[in-house]
């Protein structure tokens, strides 16, 4: 990578770094602005990437049922909203088969299981971020919470900065070369080593998260991570597509940042709810 391009990349980076933390610090309306961008960012990215394999989809329904659950999660959380009124995504969600009737593609089951592949991927851990934010999710007295919310992001940012610089500097073995070439065990290993130390100084100097809690988040983000890399490098890899977009200059689209992301909040959010039911 030349000089310029690092350059380009550092400043993206770090801007798109602010704008994240400041949008989930501020309250739970500039969290539920990021979840909304987020997700219909990803939809129209991965609508790219499906196209790509000559199956036609519409995103009127995915974009439909994802800001209704995003909505329906943000008032269930802070309004005492009833939980039942996810129910009504049944509607929309039987309008997507209702829809490819009337459409009679040849390619109808292809075109509905892509379709309903958004309400999966990118949705859930989306729609899981929001209850992370809640301090009830925690237990705690406080309405809204983002500090785990805020320390995991900041913690897959740390691993993937490490793994690269690990991995561009020591990397010799390939962590899994048919799908990603240039992740190596060394870039992991790296990663995971710093990533856990930073995690674990947290926990005892700070009062934002207890020890054990950010060993376990750590060690999530760096498997997970890996692994929501892996996966996004695998779809990248079948239709022959180097970045998901080229909205972020120096990084490619929102998903070659998110990826790690969408792996590792559904983890995190059944840590915390296996840990509820223990203790």
């Amino acid at each position: 990578m030349d000089l310029k391009n690092l350059k380009t990349r550092i400043i993206t980076g770090a801007l798109y770094v602010i704008i994240s933390l400041a949008l989930v610090l501020i309250n739970q309306y500039t969290l539920l602005a990021f979840c909304i961008i987020s997700y219909v960012w990803l939809t129209i990215e991965l609508k790219r990437f499906i196209q790509r394999t000559n199956i036609r989809i519409s995103l009127i329904f995915p974009l439909m049922i994802g800001l209704f659950a995003l909505l329906i999660a943000f008032l269930n959380i802070y309004y005492n909203i009833s939980f039942t009124l996810f129910l009504l995504m049944i509607i929309p969600i039987y309008g997507i088969f209702i829809h490819e009737l009337f459409i009679l593609r040849e390619n109808s089951l292809q075109s509905i299981a892509h379709t309903l592949f958004f309400l999966i991927y990118p949705l859930l851990p989306i729609l899981l971020t929001i209850y992370l934010s809640s301090g009830s999710f925690y237990g705690q007295s406080v309405n809204y919470s983002p500090g785990i919310l805020v320390f995991t992001m900041v913690q897959i940012w740390i691993f993937d900065s490490m793994a690269y610089i690990f991995g561009v500097s020591l990397g010799k073995h390939r962590l899994y070369e048919k799908v990603s070439p240039k992740k190596s065990w060394e870039g992991f290993i790296g990663g995971f080593v710093i990533t856990l130390i930073i995690g674990i100084l947290v926990g005892y100097y700070s009062s934002l998260i207890i020890v054990i809690d950010s060993i376990f988040i750590s060690i999530i983000v760096s498997v997970f991570g890996t692994f929501g890399d892996l996966v996004e490098s695998l779809f990248k890899r079948n239709i022959n597509l180097k970045d998901s977009g080229n909205t972020l200059p120096g990084h490619g689209g929102l998903l070659d940042r998110l990826d790690s992301f969408i792996f590792v909040i559904p983890w995190i959010f059944l840590y915390f709810l296996v840990k509820s039911f223990i203790i």
